[in-house]
């Protein structure tokens, strides 16, 4: 079976023209969703899972600082986009839960967590960045572990 992903990297503009909407998905449309659905129910939760789900593509299937590259065409890849779309719904449970959580948290904390020092963010949402942020960044470890493994056998 031939394995599209360690063929040479080479511009693509088809690969170009697939990341570049889940890039501006995830940068400046996330924050344009936060700011339009914070007043929502559930909508911190719900532009919290596009930006995560962006991001969740980006970095797994990405070279990045010398990590290997992941193609959708490559055979191998394919064969485990069952186990990560299982995957990405753990995780997409596992950060609703933890944010709805937070977010019920926020009446009982300090007023002092929910005001910003200078130019830091208020306490609260740092922690809630660190904490959305570790889950995404053990998401994008395991898949790209998953799918090293499975380059590996093949």
């Amino acid at each position: 079976m031939s394995d599209r992903c360690n063929d040479r990297p080479t511009f693509s503009l088809r690969r170009f023209l697939i990341f570049l909407p889940v890039f501006l998905t995830m940068m400046p449309g996330s924050l344009a969703l936060f700011i339009c659905f914070s007043n929502y129910r559930f909508g911190i939760q719900l532009a919290s899972i596009v930006g995560y789900t962006a991001a969740v593509i980006l970095y797994t299937f990405s070279a990045n600082r010398g990590l290997p590259r992941y193609l959708f065409t490559c055979p191998i890849v394919q064969q485990e986009y069952y186990r990560l779309i299982a995957r990405y719904f753990g995780f997409l449970v596992a950060l609703f839960t933890i944010e709805t959580v937070l977010l019920r948290l926020r009446p009982s904390l300090p007023q002092s967590w929910f005001v910003a020092s200078g130019r830091n963010m208020p306490p609260f949402v740092m922690g809630m960045f660190f904490v959305c942020g570790t889950l995404l960044l053990v998401h994008v470890m395991t898949n790209r572990s998953l799918l090293r493994r499975a380059h590996t056998l093949d």
